[in-house]
């Protein structure tokens, strides 16, 4: 299931919800986690919702079993996605070579660093910091390009 299809879930979802407040609001909390990439409080949000359904709608219950389902595959696409080389993730020749110089070979190996440890890195610099974050990001690291971005902002470099 792709993100599209997650959201068509959660539009029907809406419909199935709407007389309920509480329910209705957890949807649209689980649509703005699926648009932005944050599987952990999506993961949250199923099971607040699920909780507090405990509804005889079948339909209702069929939808979160889908929607749980996407966040488990969601989870091992990203777990794959930590193994990924730095070659394979398609940076400039500078951010490679900085990168690969300090040791960071992996996805995994950049997710154990902050913003600021990549600013460390000896010619780097903050265009090619704001290359890795946006790649991360793009790979489906939300939560830890954020805390970069963070970083750069505090220094007022982004």
């Amino acid at each position: 299931m792709n993100k599209f299809e997650a959201l068509v879930i959660t539009g029907k979802l809406e419909v199935y919800l709407s007389g309920e407040k509480e329910l209705f609001d957890e949807v649209k909390s689980i649509q703005k986690c699926i648009i932005d990439g944050d599987l952990i409080n999506l993961a949250i949000s199923l099971g607040r919702l699920y909780e507090l359904s405990k509804s005889s709608n079948e339909n209702v219950s069929k939808h979160l079993e889908n929607l749980i389902g996407y966040v488990v595959e969601s989870n091992v696409k990203i777990k794959d996605k930590t193994n990924m080389t730095i070659e394979e993730m398609d940076l400039t020749v500078r951010a490679f070579n900085s990168l690969k110089r300090y040791g960071y070979n992996t996805v995994a190996d950049i997710l154990k660093c902050t913003g600021e440890d990549l600013l460390r890195i000896r010619n780097l610099g903050v265009k090619c910091t704001k290359e890795v974050i946006a790649k991360m990001k793009e790979l489906g690291f939300q939560e830890w390009a954020n805390k970069a971005d963070e970083a750069l902002k505090e220094r007022n470099l982004s």
